[in-house]
């Protein structure tokens, strides 16, 4: 009997312990043999075919109406009576409303496609009288030099005519997708108080900006888009407001994009 059980445990351990003879090339070296379904180029390929198995997400010729609203700031670097200040300051904030018509023009069906289209943008600039005045004067001494600098507060109203050229690019079946581009604007009134900003040139008659953002394709009749907008070119005189230069505009817009045909 304990001859029996001392063969058993043997052979247990015999097959525990056993090792088979990895395969080696001739020189000696042991060779691995990797399962195709586990490299990948073979999960590349599976993902690849799942991809094209999804619907697509396609772009088509639509003609819309979109409509948006944001926030707007005019920001100025601080220059007191000729001595510039490392600080700046914002001089105008207030929420641009845009309507107008949007159309999208398909270039690759599924992946790009140029967006463009005639908008009106209308802004009501409240004047940021503490924070322009904080910047300005916060370094002078002289009391003297405060009457020198005469500015009439007040809050800017201005309208343009926009015309947005963006190219959208997106991957096959995402309804998401990047949009980026220029803008070139016309103003057509620019008021401070009662006078016209554009008439005394202190107004550019242009206005260029680069716009940037991105865009969800909700259904065949909605498309939400969010952009920034950041003017290129000289906007304003470095003469509308004394002690300040170099006016510069930025914006972001939310809006909506109805596309009923």
């Amino acid at each position: 009997m304990k001859g029996f059980i001392f063969g058993i445990l043997l052979l247990a351990m015999t097959v525990a312990f056993a090792q088979e003879e990895p395969e080696r090339t001739p020189e000696g070296y042991r060779i691995i043999r990797i399962q195709t379904e586990n490299t990948k180029p073979y999960k590349d390929s599976v993902a690849k075919a799942e991809e094209l198995k999804k619907e697509p997400v396609s772009f088509r010729l639509s003609f819309g109406v979109l409509a948006s609203i944001g926030y707007k700031s005019v920001i100025g670097d601080c220059d007191v009576h000729y001595y510039h200040q490392d600080s700046s300051a914002s001089i105008f904030n207030g929420a641009p409303v845009q309507v107008g018509l949007s159309v999208l023009i398909p270039l690759m069906k599924n992946n790009i496609a140029i967006r463009t289209g005639l908008l009106f943008e209308t802004t009501y600039l409240f004047y940021q009288k503490k924070e322009v005045e904080g910047n300005r004067w916060k370094s002078i001494d002289d009391a003297d030099d405060l009457k020198k600098m005469k500015w009439n507060p007040g809050n800017v109203s201005q309208g343009r005519l926009s015309l947005p050229i963006m190219i959208a690019a997106k991957p096959r079946t995402s309804p998401a997708m990047f949009e980026g581009g220029v803008q070139v604007s016309l103003p057509i009134f620019e008021k401070h108080k009662k006078e016209d900003l554009i008439d005394r040139e202190l107004r550019s008659s242009v206005d260029v900006s680069l716009i940037f953002g991105g865009s969800v394709i909700l259904s065949r009749y909605f498309t939400l888009e969010l952009l920034w907008d950041l003017q290129v070119n000289r906007a304003y005189s470095d003469d509308l407001i004394v002690g300040l230069y170099r006016p510069w505009p930025a914006a972001i817009k939310f809006g909506v994009i109805f596309t009923p045909f």
